[in-house]
């Protein structure tokens, strides 16, 4: 995403989020739970392994881990490669931003990773 945009798309996208969802997903029968605590538990590793790397985790609602398993969305902005949520596969409501200044410097990024997911 161009560099200049992403504070513009995190608040867009937080803005979506809190029409669909509202602000606290604990009590919406529309938003699911994660599975089990140990993949909450995983979830949060994640994510404090990105703000850990200066990464800026940017919840979409209101979230208590210890009142219940429906985790909003968590917008994570400034990744960087070496950070778990860009290494590994998420299955999570965790949506890392990438930014680049140029259209070449996002296809070179892609093109530096593996695809788990597509192995050809």
């Amino acid at each position: 995403m161009p560099r200049e945009l992403v504070d513009a798309f995190v608040g867009e996208s937080r803005a979506s989020f809190a029409r669909l969802f509202g602000n606290d997903v604990a009590g919406n029968p529309d938003y699911t739970s994660v599975v089990n605590d140990r993949h909450l538990a995983r979830i949060h590793e994640l994510l404090a392994d990105a703000k850990s790397k200066g990464g800026r985790v940017i919840p979409c609602a209101t979230y208590e881990a210890s009142r219940h398993r429906r985790m909003p969305m968590h917008i994570v902005t400034g990744c960087t490669a070496d950070m778990r949520v860009m290494r590994e596969e998420l299955f999570g409501s965790i949506l890392p931003v990438v930014a680049c200044d140029t259209l070449d410097d996002a296809i070179a990024f892609i093109n530096r990773g593996e695809r788990s997911l597509a192995k050809a």
